[in-house]
């Protein structure tokens, strides 16, 4: 069904906008569309793909955040360990332009995963078609 929905015809750049953290059980760095014309494209292709595989009702689809995950806890912090990773993370959060520069999104990829260690990429979406990574 994924290959029913065209990717957008436009390059999506994504932009670092801040961190995303122990509210979201890891770190993360929170992204967004680089212009109002790529969030536009990259939202309309993930409803296109929502309603294409039945998942548009799937709680948060509407308002969910691009980001990049960096790490998962696997132990929570006591709440001073938290609050001076909040201040890191807050010193850090100034200077999010230079460590973390704009960047071009590749295709769109369907991957499988039996871990978080290893996401296998089982095909790469391009306009009309969807290719196997040999292709």
């Amino acid at each position: 069904r994924m290959a029913t929905v065209d990717p957008p015809d436009t390059s999506i750049h994504m932009v670092a906008t801040g961190f995303s953290g122990l509210a979201s059980h890891g770190l993360g760095i929170a992204l967004a569309p680089a212009t109002a014309g790529e969030e536009r494209a990259i939202r309309t292709y993930r409803d296109r793909l929502a309603e294409a595989t039945g998942l548009q009702a799937r709680p948060g689809h509407a308002d969910y955040r691009f980001h990049l995950t960096l790490a998962y806890l696997v132990l929570w912090p006591s709440e001073t360990e938290a609050e001076g990773f909040d201040t890191v993370m807050q010193s850090l959060a100034a200077e999010m332009g230079d460590l973390f520069p704009p960047f071009r999104l590749g295709p769109p990829e369907l991957c499988l995963f039996d871990h978080m260690d290893e996401f296998r990429v089982e095909r790469i979406v391009t306009p009309a078609r969807a290719a196997t990574p040999a292709e």
